[in-house]
Protein backbone atom coordinates (compact mmCIF):
# COMPACT_ATOMS: atom_id res chain seq x y z
CA UNK A 1 0.00 0.00 0.00
CA UNK A 2 1.17 3.38 -0.59
CA UNK A 3 0.17 7.03 -0.42
CA UNK A 4 -1.62 8.84 -3.71
CA UNK A 5 -0.31 12.32 -4.24
CA UNK A 6 -2.38 14.28 -6.19
CA UNK A 7 -0.16 13.94 -9.43
CA UNK A 8 -1.14 10.38 -9.16
CA UNK A 9 2.09 8.91 -7.65
CA UNK A 10 2.52 6.30 -5.46
CA UNK A 11 4.87 7.06 -2.52
CA UNK A 12 6.09 4.16 -0.63
CA UNK A 13 4.92 4.17 2.96
CA UNK A 14 8.57 3.37 4.55
CA UNK A 15 9.91 6.57 2.93
CA UNK A 16 10.10 9.55 5.03
CA UNK A 17 8.69 12.55 4.25
CA UNK A 18 11.45 15.64 3.37
CA UNK A 19 11.57 18.44 1.06
CA UNK A 20 11.32 16.75 -2.09
CA UNK A 21 8.11 15.16 -1.25
CA UNK A 22 6.08 18.06 0.65
CA UNK A 23 3.83 19.84 -1.00
CA UNK A 24 4.27 23.77 -0.82
CA UNK A 25 1.28 26.40 -1.09
CA UNK A 26 2.72 29.47 -2.76
CA UNK A 27 0.36 32.82 -1.73
CA UNK A 28 0.76 35.92 -2.89
CA UNK A 29 1.61 38.67 -1.29
CA UNK A 30 0.98 42.53 -1.70
CA UNK A 31 4.56 44.32 -2.26
CA UNK A 32 4.50 47.20 -0.09
CA UNK A 33 3.48 50.25 -1.59
CA UNK A 34 5.49 53.29 -0.16
CA UNK A 35 3.71 55.47 -2.00
CA UNK A 36 0.05 54.86 -0.99
CA UNK A 37 1.24 54.18 2.66
CA UNK A 38 2.89 57.69 3.16
CA UNK A 39 -0.28 59.02 2.03
CA UNK A 40 -2.46 58.27 5.06
CA UNK A 41 -0.03 58.82 7.45
CA UNK A 42 -0.75 62.35 9.22
CA UNK A 43 1.45 65.14 9.06
CA UNK A 44 4.16 65.65 12.07
CA UNK A 45 3.62 69.23 13.55
CA UNK A 46 6.91 70.56 14.38
CA UNK A 47 6.42 73.75 15.75
CA UNK A 48 3.73 74.38 17.87
CA UNK A 49 1.79 77.77 18.44
CA UNK A 50 3.04 79.46 21.98
CA UNK A 51 1.15 79.32 24.27
CA UNK A 52 3.48 81.92 26.77
CA UNK A 53 5.49 84.58 26.29
CA UNK A 54 8.63 82.33 27.38
CA UNK A 55 8.03 80.11 24.34
CA UNK A 56 8.15 82.47 21.96
CA UNK A 57 11.11 81.94 19.11
CA UNK A 58 12.19 83.59 16.24
CA UNK A 59 10.37 80.23 13.70
CA UNK A 60 7.02 81.68 15.48
CA UNK A 61 7.41 85.01 13.84
CA UNK A 62 8.23 83.41 10.29
CA UNK A 63 4.71 84.64 8.51
CA UNK A 64 2.87 87.50 8.96
CA UNK A 65 -0.15 85.21 10.66
CA UNK A 66 2.47 83.16 12.99
CA UNK A 67 3.70 86.60 14.24
CA UNK A 68 -0.01 87.86 14.87
CA UNK A 69 -0.55 85.02 17.04
CA UNK A 70 2.54 85.52 18.84
CA UNK A 71 1.28 89.09 19.15
CA UNK A 72 -1.56 88.08 20.38
CA UNK A 73 -0.39 86.27 23.09
CA UNK A 74 1.93 88.77 24.43
CA UNK A 75 -1.06 91.03 24.33
CA UNK A 76 -3.67 88.43 26.65
CA UNK A 77 -0.48 88.06 29.00
CA UNK A 78 0.45 92.04 29.44
CA UNK A 79 -3.67 91.87 30.09
CA UNK A 80 -3.73 89.72 32.54
CA UNK A 81 -0.52 91.05 34.56
CA UNK A 82 -2.00 94.56 34.34
CA UNK A 83 -5.37 93.26 35.63
CA UNK A 84 -2.87 91.56 38.58
CA UNK A 85 -1.35 94.37 39.72
CA UNK A 86 -4.82 96.64 39.69
CA UNK A 87 -6.22 93.91 42.33
CA UNK A 88 -3.21 93.95 44.09
CA UNK A 89 -3.08 97.62 44.26
CA UNK A 90 -6.42 97.58 44.99
CA UNK A 91 -5.96 95.06 48.06
CA UNK A 92 -2.62 96.95 49.64
CA UNK A 93 -4.68 100.18 49.73
CA UNK A 94 -7.48 98.76 51.39
CA UNK A 95 -5.49 96.67 53.65
CA UNK A 96 -3.33 100.21 54.49
CA UNK A 97 -6.39 102.15 55.04
CA UNK A 98 -7.74 99.47 57.09
CA UNK A 99 -4.54 99.63 59.40
CA UNK A 100 -5.29 103.64 59.69
CA UNK A 101 -8.09 103.40 60.96
CA UNK A 102 -7.09 100.71 63.45
CA UNK A 103 -4.74 102.84 64.82
CA UNK A 104 -6.90 105.93 64.84
CA UNK A 105 -9.36 104.04 66.84
CA UNK A 106 -6.67 102.75 69.11
CA UNK A 107 -5.32 106.44 69.82
CA UNK A 108 -9.07 107.73 70.39
CA UNK A 109 -9.62 105.25 72.77
CA UNK A 110 -6.59 105.78 74.68
CA UNK A 111 -7.26 109.29 74.71
CA UNK A 112 -10.78 108.72 76.23
CA UNK A 113 -8.99 106.40 78.76
CA UNK A 114 -10.89 103.50 78.01
CA UNK A 115 -7.15 101.87 77.39
CA UNK A 116 -4.61 100.86 79.48
CA UNK A 117 -0.99 101.69 78.55
CA UNK A 118 -0.09 98.56 78.13
CA UNK A 119 -2.76 97.29 76.28
CA UNK A 120 -2.58 100.15 73.41
CA UNK A 121 1.45 98.86 73.81
CA UNK A 122 0.54 95.61 72.68
CA UNK A 123 -2.04 96.45 70.32
CA UNK A 124 0.14 99.20 68.09
CA UNK A 125 2.50 95.82 68.40
CA UNK A 126 0.01 93.42 66.81
CA UNK A 127 -0.86 95.85 63.98
CA UNK A 128 2.40 97.45 63.49
CA UNK A 129 3.53 100.96 62.00
CA UNK A 130 2.82 101.76 58.69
Amino acid sequence: MGIHRDDGNIIDETETLNSDTCLTVNRPSTPPNSERSNCFQTPVKNLHDPRFVGAIRTPHLATPRKALRALEVAKRTIEKQRRKIKTLQQAKIRLVGRITTLNGLIKHLKQKDLLSETTTDNLMVTIGYF
